[in-house]
């Protein structure tokens, strides 16, 4: 057996001991290290980007048993055709070296789905997110620590400042959770590992989960007196160096919008009809689903022919994912703090702070972007637990031009200035 098992073996061994020592262990052996000037991070929006990391996430996924190897050599999953599924990557020298997913809860769901029932999170309202399909290149494995370190500091700020969530989820291995739950404070969802987990070739998982917007406070808590390089809290909360406002490049975004469509015709052809054979098999409710989110004609000659069937469910409107925060008047009562989930020009869904009624006619106030506030009166048409679908009697012009920018990032995403690459 060699060191890499032996060792493994060992951590794996470490999750049997009483928590508070598990976590002590693994919190003094912590080291985070200054991020290195040749490390940048980003959205994997290109396909030589997204490329490299479904390359990468085959190989490691292959090597530990979680995915059968495929003549691609690329590990692309369902989740990577929607607008809800970021891709994020480190890179040294323009060349991705590390990769990361995060798959926010949306019409395919979760992968978390198949093995733990993620309800009472949404009863709440809480917007999921499941951090998936992290690797790094072999060859970098030796700067694992300065790499993933930093990856996840952005995946964090990404998440919280840019994507929408309130919760992560997470499906690991029972290997590495100690890992995710000593060190980040991850909480399990079940008390021992599951057998079989479909999404990762039936390898035996444990999920967990953490409250992302109390992230914050969590970690403080954990590693209150600890050195910076020995604080979690520290690297995600302690603020950004130079080095890292330089390194770590985030969205300029006009509006609180929470996605970053990437996946342009050529992209979707590319990956799904040429590297996979994965449209083929997509069952008929995820076809209708990809065709009511890519409207733009640009894309109808990337669908096979299989799915050339009638569009019933097509909705008037495309919906688009947004996080404004907003104040709800239904009367003289004291005014009740909402969410705006998703937006589109006839109506909107949103996650209300208290129980509202439903014959009244509410006035939201909604902040749309910096600066900009608009008034919206609407029509409660259902209810779900705290969230309710309306639709809008009058919008102020705020909210059109929101709606404008959603469906240009649509139209540009359909309109790429690149040619896509020959299929390997």
């Amino acid at each position: 057996m060699n060191l890499r098992r032996i060792r493994k073996k060992l951590f794996s061994l470490l999750r049997y001991l009483p928590k508070s020592l598990r976590d002590h262990f693994f919190r003094s052996r912590l080291f985070i290290p200054p991020l290195p000037e040749d490390l940048c991070f980003e959205i994997a929006k290109t396909q030589e980007d997204l490329d490299q990391a479904f390359h990468i996430l085959h190989e490691a996924y292959v090597k530990e048993g979680f995915s059968k190897p495929h003549a691609s050599r690329r590990r692309i999953t369902d989740y990577h055709a929607l607008p809800s599924t970021t891709t994020l990557v480190a890179k040294h020298q323009g060349q991705v070296i590390a990769t990361i997913s995060i798959i926010r809860d949306g019409p395919f769901g979760l992968p978390t789905d198949q093995v733990m029932d993620l309800t009472r999170f949404r009863e709440k309202g809480e917007r999921l997110g499941e951090v998936s399909s992290l690797a790094i290149r072999p060859d970098f494995r030796g700067r694992s620590g300065e790499v993933m370190f930093y990856l996840f500091k952005y995946m964090v700020h990404y998440s919280l400042d840019y994507f929408g969530l309130d919760r992560f989820v997470i499906v690991v291995n029972p290997d590495r959770i100690t890992l995710y739950e000593s060190v980040l404070c991850f909480e399990p969802l079940h008390r021992s590992a599951l057998k079989h987990y479909a999404f990762a070739n039936d390898a035996p998982a444990v999920c967990a989960t953490l409250e992302l917007r109390r992230a914050a406070d969590i970690w403080h808590a954990a590693y209150a007196g600890q050195p910076a390089h020995k604080s979690i809290y520290h690297l995600f909360f302690g603020g950004f160096s130079e080095a890292e406002r330089r390194q770590m490049c985030f969205p300029d975004r006009p509006f609180y919008t929470v996605s970053d469509p990437v996946m342009t015709p050529g992209l979707l052809d590319f990956f799904f009809n040429q590297c996979t054979d994965s449209f083929c098999r997509f069952n008929e409710h995820q076809i209708k689903t990809l065709r009511s989110i890519y409207l733009e004609s640009d894309y109808a000659a990337v669908w096979p022919p299989m799915w050339a069937i009638p569009h019933e469910n097509a909705r008037r409107n495309r919906r688009y994912e947004v996080s404004c925060a907003g104040m709800l008047h239904t009367g003289p009562q004291n005014p009740v703090p909402l969410t705006v989930l998703d937006a589109s020009r006839s109506g909107l869904r949103v996650r209300a702070d208290a129980e509202l009624a439903m014959d009244a006619a509410p006035v939201f106030k909604i902040k749309v972007a910096e600066g900009k506030s608009v008034l919206v009166k609407a029509r409660l048409c259902w209810r779900a637990g705290l969230i309710y679908g309306l639709e809008i009697l009058y919008a102020g012009r705020f909210w059109e031009q929101l709606l404008d920018y959603l469906e240009c990032q649509f139209a540009l995403t359909a309109q790429p200035s690149t040619q896509p690459m020959a299929a390997a």
